[in-house]
């Protein structure tokens, strides 16, 4: 019997499935009854808000949008490097040696990557209100 049980484990999925299921378990346990703060929510909380999300379309509504605003953003991405071309202009300007040409695309591409970061925690810190207080700028 104990060989049947242990070749069923190293055979199938089974001993990745009874871990995930020790997890969730250890995890419903350590929030119920050890810590008691609102970042550690147990885990039958999280399927049942899942599963309303679910039920109402309001996790598929925001899935939706989500696919949209990454591919807006891949499309533009990819527009905005085939017109600029800041990589090809880095490139060529490392095989042809002109190294204060390269180190400028390496900058222009970097500076460009801070930009957009900072762009986007202002439209963050403006669009969604507990951003904020989360992030101690307060």
């Amino acid at each position: 019997m104990i060989e049947h049980v242990i070749r069923w484990l190293q055979t199938t999925r089974g001993s990745g499935v009874i871990l995930i299921l020790l997890l969730l378990g250890l995890w419903q346990f350590s929030a119920l009854y050890i810590m008691d703060t609102p970042t550690w929510p147990p885990v039958t909380r999280i399927f049942t808000a899942w599963y309303e999300n679910v039920a109402d379309g309001t996790l598929v509504k925001h899935l939706l949008a989500t696919f949209w605003r990454q591919m807006l953003g891949y499309f533009l991405a990819v527009a905005l490097g085939i017109s600029v071309g800041l990589g090809y202009f880095t490139l060529l300007a490392e095989r042809t040696f002109k190294v204060p040409d390269m180190y400028a695309g390496i900058f222009t591409l970097a500076l460009f990557g801070y930009v957009l970061n900072r762009l986007f925690l202002i439209g963050e810190s403006r669009l969604i209100r507990w951003h904020q207080e989360s992030s101690g700028r307060g």
